[in-house]
This record gives structure tokens, C-alpha cells and sequence, in this order.
């Protein structure tokens, strides 16, 4: 397809999109460091790299950037765990996603393959959404950024030193995450496909990895129609990056690597660590974070000893560099009320007065992730 088909494609579904995701989420929260500067670098071509927490942060994503004339010209990277799944996956593909190989992530030939592919999308003015983290976190915590599709930006702005490309950061922190009660069984498909030991393993592992999401996001698509709503989602985009300016791409170019992107190995890994920093600061802290990290931490099992166990705690993340705009607007009291009510509405835990009882732990760990790693450096 042309992108003028994929033009076409999105302002004929983005509306329908628009409708849905005011059905099924109570309110989605915009929060843009420089907006005059992204509308800027919209009329260029953007590498728009994004935290990865849901499937549907493709569908969110594309279809905000789109509505709010942020960008035009969008497609997606997407795992082929994805764009293989019935009806959706073609639907996707309609949308403008392009397949990434999982299996194949390793494969020195297919990243080059791949970059040059995502370079000449970028040459032609088209903005690609990445998720630099290579896939959902299972676990909660912010996973390592891989450098492959970030490549395709550094090699476009290598071979073209008068254009201007971007890094565009953005992160996605969802209240209810829909896929969250079901990423068990998606790792467990994904360990016994990885490990298993025969065809029925394998046969077992694909029944697990592919339908525990099938069931998770069949599940979310027709939430609205059961009465069921995921909360809020808030997309926190930070200020753009001059791919130029985050690392010297011709002093750390290696020009006896066997390839191009191997060539700018040190530079890919300077701006993989530049932005990973720029991700977790912009990853909305909320209330259910605090309370699952407290539960965890610091052993609270009523509300009083979360009320007592929290005091500070708002300081304690904003010397972390996290951030914490929803939770400074909120007193000690209101984020610990609030993220008590957000995890008993997903079974997490349950209130018997005072008293505290987990239901699911992995509810718990999930979101304790997001500040553990942070927190604990600290003390």
C-alpha cells in the first residue's frame, strides 16, 4: 500500500476508533511538554517512541496523534505475535503496521533489512510508532531498550546530515491495564514455545501465547457493551529529540564494523540510555502504584498503616525523577483512598473494614514494579 492509502484507511476508522475508546475508558489524559515544537517536527519525519504496556497502545496512540493533527503519515512497528492474530491482524495491517520479527530479532542481516526498510519509510516523511522496549512488560517494571528500530533513525539522519529527524518520546500509564490478569498465561505460551520439547509443547505454547491475548483483548473490545470501563489512560509526550544532537554520529562512527548500524553501535547505545531515562520520567506515577508499592515494601495490610507508611512518599518519587503530576495534585490521604478503590476494582485486593487481604498477587507486583526498582536505590 501507498501511504495515501493508509491516509485514507485512517480517516475512515479513526472516528469509529475515537468512539470506542470513549466508551471503554472514562477519560484519556493529554499532557504535551512543547507542543509548539511537536507540531513543528511534525512536518517532518518522526521515529515516535513510545512505552509498551498494552496492545492497545497502538490503537490509542495512532489514533490520538491522528485526531489531534499531531501527525499524519503514521505507521506502526509491530511484533509478528500481533499482526499474525486473526481479523485483528490484518486490520492492522490496513492501519499501517508493519511486521517485526520476534524470532529473528538477533539476526545481524534482518535488523539491517529491517532499518533500511524503516530508513526509507522515514526519507519518504512517514512518522513510525516503535516501541523501543521490544515488547509488553510482563512484570511491570520498564524493560531495556533495544536499539534495532532506533537504528532506523540514526541511519536516516546519517545518510541525510541536512534533514532534520526526530526521536518523539511518549508514555502510556493505564488505571485498569485490560491485557494485566492474562500476561501468565501469554508468558507461559511464551516459555513453552521457547523451550519445549516437542511438537505438543509447541502446539500448547501457541494455544497459550496467542490466545491468552485473543481472549484478553476480545474481552476489552466489547468491554462497553458489557457496562465495563477501564478508567483513565494518561499519554505523557515529552519535548523531541534531534536525532543529530543526541549523540555525535560521525566522532563515535566505527568504520571498520561489518555494517552501517553496527558502525553506529556506540552512538545507538548513548541514545538507547538517553531515552529509557526520558521513558521512566515521563511514565505516569499513580495512586494504585503507590499502594501495591507500599503492600510489598513495607508490609502494610490495613489502611491505616498505608496512611502511615505514605508519608513522604511523593517526595521520595519526585527525587527519583518519576513523574508525579497526578499524584501532587492529590493529599497523602485521596492517593492512598484512591489507589486502594483502583486495585480492588481489578481483584487485586480486597478491604474488610480496615483490614487489607490480597486476592492476587500478580496485580500487586505488577504495579509495585513501577516504583520498586526506583525507590530501593534510594534508601
Amino acid at each position: 500500500m501507498k501511504t495515501t492509502d493508509y491516509e485514507s484507511i485512517m480517516s475512515k476508522t479513526v472516528p469509529g476508533v475515537d468512539r470506542f475508546m470513549k466508551k471503554t475508558f472514562s477519560k484519556v489524559e493529554i499532557s504535551i511538554e512543547d507542543e509548539e515544537l511537536l507540531k513543528k517536527v511534525s512536518s517532518g519525519a518522526s521515529l515516535i517512541t513510545c512505552t509498551h504496556r498494552s496492545h492497545c497502545d497502538y490503537f490509542l496512540l495512532g489514533e490520538l496523534l491522528w485526531k489531534e493533527k499531531y501527525f499524519s503519515n503514521i505507521r506502526f512497528a509491530a511484533g509478528d505475535n500481533l499482526t499474525t492474530l486473526p481479523i485483528l491482524g490484518q486490520k492492522f495491517l490496513n492501519w499501517g503496521a508493519f511486521p517485526v520479527s520476534r524470532d529473528r530479532a538477533n539476526d545481524r542481516n534482518y535488523i539491517l533489512e529491517l532499518c533500511n526498510q524503516s530508513v526509507e519509510m522515514l526519507e519518504q516523511k512517514q512518522n513510525i510508532i516503535v516501541f523501543p522496549e521490544g515488547g509488553r512488560s510482563y512484570k511491570g517494571e520498564m524493560l531495556e531498550i533495544k536499539q534495532t528500530l532506533l537504528g532506523s533513525g540514526v541511519l536516516a539522519q546519517s545518510r541525510n546530515p541536512d534533514k532534520d529527524f526526530y526521536f518523539v518520546p511518549v508514555a502510556i500509564s493505564y488505571e485498569q491495564l485490560p491485557e494485566l490478569l492474562y500476561f501468565k498465561t501469554v508468558e507461559d505460551g511464551k516459555k513453552l514455545r521457547k523451550d519445549g520439547k516437542g511438537w505438543w509443547d509447541a502446539l500448547k505454547g501457541n494455544a497459550l501465547y496467542f490466545g491468552g491475548d485473543l481472549y484478553a483483548f476480545g474481552k476489552f473490545l466489547f468491554a462497553h457493551r458489557f457496562h465495563k470501563n477501564y478508567g483513565r489512560v494518561y499519554v505523557d509526550i515529552g519535548k523531541p529529540i534531534l536525532i543529530r544532537e543526541a549523540a555525535d554520529l560521525i566522532t563515535l562512527f566505527n568504520p571498520k564494523a561489518p555494517n552501517e548500524f553496527w558502525g553506529h553501535r556506540t552512538a545507538l547505545k548513548q541514545i538507547a540510555a538517553q531515552l529509557r531515562t526520558t521513558l521512566l520520567s515521563l511514565y505516569r506515577i499513580l495512586p494504585h502504584h503507590v499502594v501495591a508499592y507500599l503492600i510489598i515494601k513495607k508490609g502494610c495490610s490495613s489502611k491505616h498503616s498505608c496512611f502511615v507508611a505514605a508519608e513522604g512518599i511523593v517526595d521520595q518519587i519526585i527525587t527519583a525523577g518519576l513523574n508525579t503530576k497526578t499524584l501532587s495534585s492529590l493529599t497523602t490521604r485521596e492517593i492512598i483512598t484512591q489507589g486502594l478503590s483502583l486495585l480492588s476494582i481489578m481483584k487485586g485486593i480486597r478491604l474488610h473494614n480496615d483490614a487489607l487481604e490480597t486476592l492476587n498477587p500478580d496485580v500487586i507486583s505488577y504495579y509495585s514494579q513501577t516504583l520498586i526498582p526506583h525507590l530501593v536505590e534510594q534508601q
